[in-house]
């Protein structure tokens, strides 16, 4: 099964971690405002768009509908931009840098490090897929994370994601304190277009200085840039 390094999707990602809150009579998780808990905390954080995945030409593009914004991340300038559009060009507003030893890498789903089951053929909203899963084990014993993740593989030289959701349960922390799930529809194999790195202003462009913002660490983890989130989380 071969995942594609360039391609075309819609994408949505939604995470929630609730700690020490209780439930509201609508299912929602929350934080108790009459006898409030310092270890009470609800995160919630969302973000849906079009991705433009060119690891051929080392940048990405992700077009946000959620924050309304466009970022594009350069690995041949080792910049992430903030997008805007000015006199009709779309313009680097501002931007925040990326490591040099981190890159863009091919589409993988798959952890390395912790053993795949393939559960085998299932329908997922009305779709064939195959259901893979997997769990993060600390100590042998200790689940940290479990993840379902479910894809198109009628053509294994071009599978395609459908969906993954995560359960985080730390220590093996009981109900799960947060989940994630991601979706991607429309996925497209191929190139992206060229006039979608089309940027202008790349040289002149500020630095920002929201770089260790939360939504900035968020993005560099979905991308799987580690070594520049590493060094914002230890500022």
């Amino acid at each position: 099964m071969t995942f594609a390094s360039d391609y075309v999707s819609g994408e949505e990602a939604i995470m929630m971690i609730a700690q020490g809150g209780t439930t509201a009579k609508n299912g929602d998780p929350c934080c108790n405002a009459e006898s409030p808990s310092p270890q009470c905390q609800i995160q919630l954080q969302h973000m849906k768009g079009t991705k433009y995945h060119d690891v051929t030409n080392q940048r990405s593009r992700f077009d946000d509908s959620v924050a309304r914004q466009t970022v594009v991340d350069d690995f041949n300038v080792y910049k992430s931009m903030l997008i805007n559009v000015t006199d009709g060009k779309e313009t680097c507003q501002e931007y925040c840098p990326i490591d040099k030893e981190d890159k863009l890498y091919p589409f993988d789903p798959f952890d390395p490090f912790d053993t795949v089951v393939d559960v085998g053929p299932e329908t997922f909203e009305g779709k064939a897929v195959e259901h893979y899963n997997w769990k993060d084990v600390i100590l042998k014993v200790i689940t940290m994370q479990t993840t379902d993740f479910y894809a198109d593989i009628s053509n294994t030289k071009k599978a395609v994601p459908i969906f993954m959701t995560s359960a985080l349960t730390p220590f093996g922390q009981q109900p799960p304190i947060g989940a994630q799930n991601n979706s991607w529809t429309n996925f497209t194999h191929g190139t992206p277009p060229k006039a979608k790195f089309d940027i202008h202003g790349v040289d002149k462009c500020p630095k920002s200085a929201q770089c260790g913002s939360q939504q900035m660490q968020a993005h560099r983890l979905h991308n799987r840039m580690h070594h520049t989130f590493a060094n914002y989380h230890k500022a």
